[in-house]
């Protein structure tokens, strides 16, 4: 950061991520393009082609949540991680507002206040949709780092929202309802037995 100059009046410093990318031996090349040739030749779908390339691509890169303000005024401390050949400090600029995503009604950007809580922002977002699995609700922050909601007794504890957020809702699964022809396969079933034991008893 010194050899840089430092950061400048509109640097986001809570929002900084280490970005790593991993460093693949001649070896874990050969097969890797080897492994996207053969892909290659069998899919004829080109944007599931770029969509699988893009993922084995993005597998090599690692987002190091880091708390660089810690860093700064620590120097040499366990929070100042040591860095790699490779490795990208990314710095954005200062952000003023918070993402909703996942299972609300209408996904939308919120300007950021100190004062608003997690579930503010979620009802500023229209509220849950039907599928929301409430209780899992997680946040992402800026610098690339997640933190879950917790539950005690009744009661759903939100993480605390920071600038440059995205609060995140996940779907929840429903249950697969048994069919009509299970349960008369059940039934069945359980006649049998009952028929089978009256015989024995006899």
């Amino acid at each position: 950061m010194k050899r840089a100059g430092g950061a400048n009046d509109f640097a986001f410093i809570n929002g900084a991520t280490l970005i790593r990318t991993k460093q693949l031996t001649e070896a874990e090349k050969i097969i890797r393009q080897q492994k996207i040739e053969a892909l290659t030749k069998e899919t004829k779908d080109t944007s599931r082609l770029q969509a699988i390339i893009d993922r084995e691509v993005g597998s090599l890169t690692t987002i190091v949540g880091i708390d660089l303000k810690k860093v700064l005024d620590n120097p040499g401390s366990k929070y100042d991680l040591l860095v790699e050949d490779g490795d990208l400090i990314s710095i954005p600029s200062v952000k003023q507002t918070v993402k909703v995503s996942g299972e609300v009604l209408y996904p939308v950007r919120i300007p950021y206040s100190q004062f608003k809580s997690c579930a503010s922002y979620i009802r500023g977002s229209g509220g849950y949709s039907q599928r929301a699995f409430k209780k899992r609700t997680y946040v992402v922050y800026a610098n690339g780092s997640a933190k879950a909601s917790k539950r005690f007794l009744f009661i759903t504890f939100h993480p605390k929202i920071k600038p440059g957020a995205e609060i995140i809702v996940p779907t929840k699964q429903e249950r697969q309802r048994t069919s009509v022809s299970e349960i008369v396969g059940i039934a069945t079933s359980i006649t049998t037995l009952m028929v089978l034991v009256l015989t024995l008893t006899k």
